[in-house]
């Protein structure tokens, strides 16, 4: 029983600190810009492209998603 409670409490103390290094610092001048970035980046996946500019541009949308989220939860606008 003691293991568990142990093995619990380390698990937690672990992943509490990998989320707080995930976490991205935002601005309301960076979040104002945020959608009229995932539409141009949207439209760019449209276009052909290489995998290699592909796999490119699918991180660069989900880091642009990411930060979108962060700003929802700084309580800051994404649209101006």
């Amino acid at each position: 029983m003691i293991n568990k409670i142990l093995l619990f409490t380390s698990v937690l103390i672990i992943s509490s600190g990998v989320m707080a290094k995930q976490n991205t610092k935002v601005s309301k001048s960076i979040c104002l810009k945020i959608d009229a970035k995932i539409v141009t980046a949207k439209k760019n996946m449209r276009v052909m492209y290489t995998d290699k500019k592909g796999q490119k541009l699918r991180a660069k949308l989900k880091a642009l998603q990411k930060k979108k989220a962060y700003c929802k939860i700084s309580k800051f606008p994404t649209s101006s």
